[in-house]
C-alpha cells in the first residue's frame, strides 16, 4: 500500500508524519494539512517563546478572570488536574524557573522571552483559578506559565484526529508518538526507545497501535546556565533530579503520555513505576546506570 511522508518543524522539533493509503495523493496531503494545521494551532496558542500567543496575553492580566479558548481552557485544566494529583511535582506554573535556567529562546528566531511580569517564588499552580461553567482563566497573583510539559501532547491528540481516516499513520514528534491503524508488521507500528547515553542506539523496540509514546529525558535540553541542569525540573528545588536518565509512558491519548513521562521522570524510577502501575499505564525507565525498569503493562509490547 503506498506511504506518504512529510516532515516540518513544529514545536521546538522536528515532526515526521508518515500515512499508509490507497486514496488518492491529494486526499493524504489534504489530511495530513489538517494535521499540521492542528499543531500549528496548539502552538500558536499555548506557546511561551511567543509574545502574541494567548498563554502569554493571559499572564499580562493578573487578578480579574479572563476568557480563554477551548484549546487554552481545556490543556490548562488537565495541567492543575495533574499538579492536584502530583501535589504540586508536576507544575504548569514553573515558567519562572525554566527562564532563570536559560529556557527562554525562540527556537525559530532565538529572540529571548522577557517575562512582562514579575514571578515571585512563591507562585504555585494554585495561583491559578479555573471557572468551568464561564470559560475563564484567573491568576490571583504574577506567575510564569509553561504548557511545555502537555502541550505537545494535546497537539499530537488534535493531529492525529484528522489522519484516522485511513488506514494508518505515524506522527513522530521528536520522540513522542501518535500510532494509528494498520501497521506494516502484523499491524503494528515498530518503535525504537533510544539510549539516552549514546543516542543513535536502541536500547529496546515496542510494537503497538493505537496508542501514543511520549519520553522525556535530559540529554537534549540543557540549561545555558547549569550544565548540571536541563529542562525537567523540581518545582520544590528549582534543580533537574538525578537517578534518571529518560522516561517513556504509552497512554490511549497524548497529553496523559505527555505528562506522566514528566512526571515520573521527575518521581524517579522507584516512585515513577509505582504511579504507573497504579494508572495501568504501559512505562518504562531508564536510571543513571542505563538499567531499564519497567512496569508489567509494558512488558506486552516488547516482540
Amino acid at each position: 500500500m503506498p506511504e506518504y511522508t512529510e516532515t516540518v518543524l513544529q514545536l521546538g522539533t522536528i515532526i515526521q508524519f508518515r500515512v499508509v493509503s490507497d486514496l488518492p495523493e491529494a486526499e493524504v496531503e489534504e489530511g495530513v494539512r489538517r494535521a499540521k494545521g492542528a499543531m500549528q494551532n496548539v502552538e500558536a496558542i499555548c506557546s511561551r517563546f511567543d509574545e502574541t500567543s494567548e498563554l502569554r496575553q493571559l499572564s499580562l492580566h493578573v487578578g480579574k478572570p479572563v476568557h480563554v479558548s477551548d484549546i487554552l481552557f481545556e490543556v490548562l485544566r488537565f495541567s492543575l488536574a495533574v499538579a492536584e494529583e502530583t501535589d504540586g511535582l508536576f507544575d504548569p506554573t514553573l515558567g519562572r524557573i525554566l527562564s532563570a535556567h536559560g529556557f527562554r529562546h525562540h527556537y525559530l528566531t532565538g529572540q529571548e522571552v522577557v517575562d512582562e511580569v514579575a514571578s515571585p517564588g512563591e507562585a504555585s499552580y494554585r495561583d491559578v483559578v479555573m471557572d468551568e461553567m464561564e470559560k475563564t482563566v484567573t491568576l490571583t497573583r504574577p506567575l510564569t506559565l509553561d504548557l511545555g510539559a502537555v502541550a505537545k501532547g494535546f497537539a499530537l491528540d488534535l493531529a492525529a484526529a484528522q489522519l484516522k481516516a485511513f488506514e494508518g499513520y505515524v506522527i513522530d514528534a521528536g520522540g513522542d508518538v501518535a500510532l494509528g491503524g494498520q501497521g506494516p508488521a502484523d499491524g503494528l507500528w515498530t518503535v525504537g526507545i533510544r539510549n539516552p547515553v549514546k543516542t543513535n542506539e536502541v536500547l529496546c523496540v515496542l510494537r503497538a497501535t493505537d496508542t501514543f509514546i511520549c519520553t522525556s529525558g535530559g540529554y537534549e535540553r540543557k540549561s545555558q546556565t547549569n550544565p548540571d541542569s536541563h529542562h525537567l525540573i523540581l518545582p520544590t528545588s528549582g534543580t533537574s533530579p538525578t537517578g534518571v536518565l529518560s522516561t517513556t509512558v504509552m497512554a490511549p491519548y497524548g497529553m496523559l503520555a505527555d505528562a506522566f513521562s514528566t512526571v515520573t521522570f521527575l518521581q524517579g524510577c522507584s516512585d515513577g513505576i509505582r504511579m504507573l502501575d497504579e494508572l495501568e499505564l504501559p512505562g518504562l525507565m531508564i536510571d543513571d546506570r542505563e538499567i531499564i525498569h519497567m512496569t508489567e503493562r509494558m512488558k506486552e509490547y516488547m516482540p
